[in-house]
């Protein structure tokens, strides 16, 4: 931006009248203490528009506080209603998002010490549980939503060490009869059907161990004394949950996944399944890759083949060293620039070319006869801001040369029509 006090009086101005398209000797009564004013004014709306442009961008970031920040210094430059119902949205969005951030922290706390109750107690202790269950009244027992022999099946599942004694089948059991029994061992067990303390524990048990001797490779492992791998969580054990060695970490299914496999509408991929998908996809990555870059190469041949094939155009509206000779259009004698071997080469078609001549002339000046107007809508905008009548009614004044020459040649194709 120009430094419009470094400059002498007479030279801002001049330059003031460049830009507001004026001639100096048509105003000779312009005050000069209004041009200063509106130099001032328009210097600071200008600082404010940077200000606001640079706050627009933090807040499509998501970055409110940067954004608040050149907020204030907008409004500080050129105070506005606009700027200013932003500042207020901004903070308000600062202050919902601080208190949900309280909030989200406080939970993480709750939910922390949760956790860390949870891991000093591995398993429930059920003889506490019968001692309360026996101090416990009449009325107690008759809104209890679990039964003695439900409490008595939780304990049994979760001291019990063996997977095959777990499900109740053996080693000579088929997967047919294995997973019936984890359906109805799941069944019984599930928290939403069994309200028993220690529901959740058993049920995450059961999946664990149906995981473990639905696998063949784990179930393998098992059988040769690999149990250690598959021991019962630990206090230490809290990142290994319900016994899932850390080798087979990225490939276990949740419980509640096994669940669904088995009762929703899911389909269910063992480790050898997945195992397999992978040594197969390895095998077809390389073709795998080149089937997806085939396209983006099959698209830059085509493009460098098109930059030799494209024609250049056949006229242009400005002179260039490719287009030196100025011809005229017939009718409207809008003047065009031509290659040397335009007559040799087009002399069949010349009216049709200036025809397009003729549509793309008054295309150009139609747009630059719309940016005309809007630069002087934006000037008087200005000016009523300021509040300077005079300088309002010399802008109003300014000329659109474009929009001139627009009317003149829609005057000529009516009279030639």
């Amino acid at each position: 931006m120009l430094n419009w006090w470094t400059m002498e009086e007479s030279d801002r101005h001049s330059r003031m009248y460049d830009l507001l398209n004026l001639e100096i000797f048509q105003f000779p009564d312009f005050p000069a203490y209004n041009l200063n004013e509106c130099l001032i004014m328009i210097r600071d709306q200008e600082e404010s528009e940077k200000y606001l442009k640079i706050a627009q961008k933090y807040l499509l970031n998501d970055d409110q506080r940067n954004a608040l920040k050149y907020l204030y210094k907008s409004q500080q430059a050129f105070p506005s209603s606009y700027v200013k119902g932003m500042i207020d949205k901004v903070e308000q969005l600062i202050l919902i998002s601080e208190e949900n951030g309280r909030f989200e922290s406080r939970r993480e706390r709750e939910k922390w010490k949760s956790d860390e109750k949870y891991s000093h107690q591995s398993e429930p202790n059920f003889q506490e549980i019968r001692s309360n269950q026996k101090e416990c009244s009449d009325d107690d027992d008759s809104t209890r939503e679990f039964s003695q022999a439900q409490l008595e099946a939780v304990e049994k599942i979760t001291r019990c060490k063996d997977y095959y004694k777990m499900l109740g089948i053996t080693k000579e059991t088929s997967d047919q009869e294995l997973k019936k029994q984890y359906r109805k061992l799941a069944l019984q067990f599930h928290p939403d059907k069994n309200k028993a303390p220690g529901a959740s524990d058993a049920f995450k048990a059961i999946s664990n161990a149906f995981d473990v001797l639905g696998d063949p490779e784990k179930r393998r492992c098992y059988d040769l004394q690999c149990s250690s791998e598959f021991r019962r969580p630990s206090k230490t054990d809290l990142y290994e949950p319900y016994g899932y060695p850390r080798r087979f970490a990225g490939q276990q299914m949740g419980p509640e996944e096994l669940f669904n496999v088995f009762f929703g509408n899911s389909h269910v991929y063992t480790a050898n399944n997945r195992w397999s998908n992978r040594q197969t996809s390895q095998s077809s990555s390389g073709i795998s890759v080149f089937l997806q870059l085939l396209p983006v190469i099959v698209f830059i041949i085509m493009s460098i083949m098109s930059s030799f094939l494209i024609r250049d155009p056949i006229f242009s509206l400005a002179r260039s060293n490719k287009y030196p000779l100025l011809r005229k259009t017939s009718d409207l004698k809008i003047p065009y620039f031509v290659k040397e071997n335009f007559e040799r080469d087009y002399k069949q078609i010349i009216t049709n070319i200036e025809q397009e001549v003729n549509h793309d002339f008054t295309k150009n000046l139609r747009t630059r006869c719309f940016k005309e107007r809007n630069h002087k809508e934006n000037l008087i905008w200005k000016a009523k801001n300021i509040g300077d009548s005079i300088f309002e009614d010399q802008v109003r004044k300014m000329k659109t040369p474009s929009c001139t020459e627009l009317q003149e040649l829609q005057d000529r194709i009516d009279s030639n029509s």
